[in-house]
């Protein structure tokens, strides 16, 4: 997996382009519990996630529309501890960015 820290930003592809295209979604009913309690969104519609690092540790990346305008949509990376160690405490928000829409 590729990791996503500050430097490499989550929403930034630099690996070459190629006819096939590049997605992130899954179902959205797959997102496990307590990364969407951490989100803190309720039933906000998930428009694609990917598990992966961040800095070295296991994250989730999910990217859901922004709450206040619908041109864009907010990521945010989510520390993973709260799906491996199976606990309902809501996943820690490691980073939040809005960008674009398109």
């Amino acid at each position: 997996m590729k990791p996503w820290n500050a430097e490499s930003d989550p929403g930034t592809n630099t690996e070459p382009t190629s006819k096939t295209p590049k997605t992130l979604i899954e179902p959205s009913t797959s997102v496990p519990d307590c990364i969407r309690q951490g989100i803190n969104r309720g039933t906000a519609e998930v428009l694609g996630f990917k598990e992966g690092t961040y800095n070295g540790s296991a994250a989730y990346l999910a990217v859901l529309p922004d709450a206040s305008d619908s041109t864009r949509v907010t990521a945010y990376v989510v520390d993973a501890t709260c799906v491996s160690h199976h606990t309902s405490t809501p996943g820690k928000v490691l980073l939040t960015r809005s960008y674009p829409r398109s």
